[in-house]
C-alpha cells in the first residue's frame, strides 16, 4: 500500500503517513478502496491525540537550505599530489613510502640538536646528566664526588628555575664567573674563618645569628658588592636578585658538600643520614639562594640611593642573617621548616614588588638616573624611564611632573 499524496510505501494497518503526515482511510473489507478518503470525526481526534506534539524549538526552527558546491573560481588550487585533505583520503600511488630512512632522518636530527637553544638545550642538559653521573661515580669509593655531582646538579636547576621567574636583563658570563669564582674561594674561607674565631653555640638564637647568620651572609653579599654595587656598569634591581642567588647557590654547594660528607662519615649509611644527605643536597642550594638575594635586592636598591648606600646595604644582610639564624636554631622543628618558608615567601615577595620599591623610592624621577650599560629597552617593563614611555599609557598619578609643578620635587 502506497500513500496517495507522496507514493511512500505503508503498512498495511497505517492509519497515518509517517513521511507527510497525510490521513489514511480504508474500509474493513476492502483495504485498498477508500485510500485518501477522510476519517471519521472521532478516529481523527484519536489520531491527533495518539501523534507527538513538536517542540518550541521544533516549531520554530528555519528550515535548512541544501549545501551548493562552491563554484570553481572560490574553490582555490587543487591540492597537491601525496597530500590529503580534509575528508578525503589521497590515492593509493600519491601516498609517500614508509621507509626507515624516512623514519630516522639522522641527518635531519643531527641538524636540529647543533642548533638547540634556550630551555630546549637546558632539557638536554639536565635529562642526560644523571645517567652521566651514575656512570662516572657508580664504582667511586669516596662518596663527596658523587655529592658534588648531585649539589652542582639540583643548584643548576634551580638557577634556571630562578632566571624564569625573575627575569633579569641579558646576563653577562664573566659577571657570573666572577661572583662564582669570588663566593667559592674568598667568600666560603671568610665564613669559615669568623665561624671558627667566634665558635657559636646554636642552642642560642643569637649565637645562631652573629656566629653563623652574619658570617655566611657577608660571604654571600661580597662578590655583589664588589662587581655589581661599586662598580660603573649598572643593573637593574631583577639583576641584582638574581646574581645573589647565584652567589649563594654557589655557597650552598660547597655546604651541601661538605655537610654530605660529614653524616656519611658519622652515619655510616642509615636510614636517616641517608634522608639528611638528600635533603642537603636538594634544598640547601635553595635556601642560602634566597636568602642572598633577599640582601642582594638591598644592594641593588642601595644604587638607587646613594645618600643611604651603606644603610641599605647593612638592612639587607641583617634581614638575611637574622632569618639565616633562626633556621639553624630551630632547623630540627616546625619552626625552622616555617622559617624556611617565610624566606622563600620574602625572596618571591621582592621579586613581584620589586620594581614598585624602586620606583617609590628612587632620587628623583627614575628618567634622570643614569643606566650605564644597560639599553632601555632591556629593562623589565616596571623599571623602563618614565620619559619614555607613552604619556597616554601612564595613569594620572604616575605622570612624570614637569618643571616648576608643585610635584617636581618629593621628599623621602
Amino acid at each position: 500500500m502506497t500513500c496517495p499524496a507522496c507514493r511512500s510505501d505503508l503498512a498495511a494497518s497505517a492509519r497515518s503517513c509517517p513521511t507527510c503526515g497525510s490521513l489514511i482511510a480504508f474500509a474493513p473489507d476492502q483495504p485498498q478502496a477508500r485510500l485518501g478518503a477522510p476519517l471519521p470525526p472521532w478516529e481523527q481526534a484519536a489520531m491527533e491525540a495518539r501523534r507527538p506534539s513538536l517542540t518550541h524549538q521544533q516549531q520554530t526552527a528555519r528550515p535548512v537550505a541544501p549545501r551548493r558546491a562552491p563554484s570553481p573560481a572560490l574553490a582555490g588550487p587543487p591540492a597537491p599530489a601525496g597530500r590529503a585533505t580534509r575528508g578525503v583520503r589521497p590515492p593509493r600511488a600519491a601516498l609517500p613510502e614508509v621507509s626507515l630512512s624516512a623514519l630516522t632522518p639522522l641527518r635531519l636530527l643531527w641538524s636540529h640538536l647543533l642548533t638547540v637553544r634556550g630551555l630546549s638545550a637546558w632539557f638536554l642538559v639536565f635529562a642526560t646528566a644523571p645517567f652521566v653521573l651514575l656512570q662516572v661515580t657508580a664504582d667511586d669509593p669516596d662518596f663527596s664526588h658523587a655529592a658534588w655531582g648531585f649539589a652542582i646538579y639540583f643548584a643548576m636547576m634551580w638557577g634556571l628555575a630562578i632566571h624564569l621567574l625573575v627575569r633579569p636583563e641579558p646576563v653577562s658570563r664573566w659577571l657570573v664567573v666572577k661572583v662564582v669564582g669570588t663566593v667559592a674561594v674568598l667568600g666560603t674561607a671568610l665564613a669559615v674563618a669568623l665561624e671558627r674565631a667566634l665558635s657559636p653555640d646554636l642552642d642560642h638564637v643569637l649565637w645562631a645569628i652573629f656566629g653563623v647568620g652574619v658570617p655566611e651572609e657577608v660571604a654571600k653579599a661580597l662578590p655583589v658588592v664588589l662587581f655589581m654595587l661599586l662598580a660603573k656598569p649598572s643593573w637593574t634591581t631583577r639583576m641584582y636578585l638574581f646574581m645573589g642567588a647565584v652567589s649563594g647557590l654557589t655557597f650552598g654547594v660547597i655546604e651541601a658538600v661538605g655537610y654530605s660528607s660529614l653524616y656519611q662519615l658519622v652515619g655510616g649509611g642509615s636510614g636517616t643520614a641517608t634522608t639528611l644527605i638528600i635533603w642537603r643536597l636538594l634544598a640547601d642550594g635553595l635556601f642560602h639562594g634566597c636568602c642572598a638575594a633577599v640582601s642582594a635586592y638591598f644592594i641593588g636598591l642601595a644604587w638607587w640611593r646613594p645618600d643611604q648606600r651603606w644603610q641599605l646595604v647593612g638592612v639587607g644582610v641583617a634581614i638575611a642573617a637574622v632569618l639565616h639564624g633562626v633556621y639553624d636554631r630551630w632547623s630540627g622543628g616546625w619552626v625552622g621548616t616555617a622559617t624556611a618558608v617565610l624566606i622563600v615567601l620574602l625572596f618571591v615577595g621582592y621579586v613581584r614588588a620589586g620594581d614598585a620599591i624602586v620606583q617609590d623610592l628612587a632620587v628623583g624621577p627614575v628618567a634622570e638616573l643614569p643606566h650605564g650599560e644597560l639599553p632601555p629597552a632591556e629593562l623589565p617593563p616596571a623599571e623602563l624611564p618614565l620619559a619614555e614611555l607613552p604619556l597616554a599609557d601612564l595613569p594620572a598619578a604616575e605622570l612624570p611632573a614637569r618643571e616648576g609643578s608643585p610635584g617636581a620635587h618629593r621628599s623621602f
